[in-house]
């Protein structure tokens, strides 16, 4: 009788450390298929830097014109930063997140096929409202799957993906440029192939990012819709159904209730920011963004290979260096990562700062959060949703 009760107790251990796997493993596919937007926003925002030489060249460009190659994708992230959240909320977020991985895909293949500037720079633009859906939604759509305990981990994850995605459109850039190198004169035709990563190189390197972009709309057919916008919407059978997934059955209840008071209550507000307990860490936040432009690192991002190709590095050399950027800057984002929650813990972990306000935080962690990732564009925005958006969102 004892050794079937251990039998009993031993199994019973194991079924409940197999449930725990699955949900770890779910909730890891459902962040990294999020996390894939991050790695597009990245790759999209850099992988001009080796292509602006080469288009000013086939479209005889000024310097206006160039400038506005450049910028017409942040134009479009404009727009698509503005709509997301609206959007977001009235369709759901999986549905936006593929509206974001279309209009990826849409993008780099026309910027890959032009031939006129103008279509190039109207495929630009869309990548730009690509990217601005997946600044917005990719993050949100994490933090309302992930558990209280790793949230703030998997939302950096995020943040890890734009920087990888950075690296990533540089080394392609790199390999395009080497390739096209080799096979100039090898007389291998006028195929399509040949055009667009040998006589035109410029067109593959934007046409690169067509396979991270359909992987991500095929990825997202697997995961579901976020918890909190189905209970928003109603539909709390559904969402709870994927809580359980996520938590196991008894967290799931517990979840959903929780969320469910806080949509009841309904208080965040713009106002809400600049209340004495906020001011601070939306003040951090903001002039991490200004100090993070007034450094040049985006000068970096987008003209790195023209700064050294100046310094006297001949093209491939350049793109190398541009992949060497990349490597220190993931390098030290892991690093900021890794120490983040040790630094910014103390104050942030319950909430408050030092005088009771709730999402404060430690600024110490956040200004090295904020600094080491700054060329990875959305690190002071990741600042102020840690340390702000669950104040005044629920």
């Amino acid at each position: 009788m004892a050794s079937d009760s251990n039998d009993g107790v031993v199994a019973g251990r194991n079924a409940a450390g197999t449930a725990e796997g699955r949900q770890v493993w779910y909730l890891a596919l459902v962040c990294l298929v999020a996390s894939l937007g991050g790695l597009l926003f990245g790759f999209d925002t850099a992988v001009i830097s080796g292509t602006v030489e080469a288009v000013r060249q086939q479209f005889g460009l000024n310097e206006l014109l160039e400038g506005w190659f450049i910028s017409s994708a942040l134009v479009g992230c404009l727009a698509g930063a503005a709509m997301a959240g609206v959007l977001g909320d009235r369709f759901g977020r999986r549905p936006v997140l593929a509206l974001g991985a279309v209009l990826f895909l849409v993008s780099a293949l026309y910027s890959t096929i032009p031939r006129t500037f103008g279509v190039l720079v109207v495929a630009r633009l869309l990548g730009g409202i690509g990217v601005g859906i997946a600044s917005v939604v990719a993050p949100m759509y994490i933090s309302e799957f992930a558990p209280p305990r790793w949230r703030g981990r998997l939302v950096a994850f995020y943040q890890l993906s734009i920087v990888i995605g950075i690296l990533a459109a540089y080394l392609s850039n790199w390999l395009i440029l080497r390739w096209a190198g080799g096979h100039d004169g090898s007389g291998a035709g006028e195929g399509w192939w040949h055009w667009v990563t040998v006589r035109e190189y410029w067109r593959g390197m934007f046409g690169a990012e067509m396979l991270p972009a359909a992987l991500f709309l095929g990825l997202l057919a697997l995961v579901p819709e976020s918890p909190r916008w189905l209970l928003q919407a109603g539909q709390t059978t559904r969402a709870i159904a994927i809580l359980e997934r996520v938590s196991g059955p008894a967290a799931a209840a517990r979840e959903a209730e929780e969320i469910q008071v806080a949509l009841a209550q309904d208080r965040g507000s713009v106002f809400e920011l600049f209340r004495p307990g906020l001011r601070r860490a939306l003040l951090v936040g903001v002039m991490l963004s200004v100090f993070g432009q007034l450094s040049g690192v985006n000068l970096v991002v987008y003209y790195g290979p023209k700064i050294l190709m100046a310094a006297g590095y001949e093209d491939l050399g350049a793109l190398l260096g541009q992949v060497g950027f990349g490597v220190i800057n993931l390098v030290f984002t892991i690093l900021a990562l890794l120490v983040i929650d040790r630094w910014g813990a103390p104050a942030a972990a319950a909430g408050r700062d030092g005088r009771g306000h709730r999402g404060a935080g430690d600024p110490r962690g956040l200004f090295l959060f904020g600094v080491t990732e700054g060329g990875g564009a959305g690190a002071p925005g990741a600042v102020v949703s840690r340390v702000v958006g669950l104040s005044i969102g629920g």
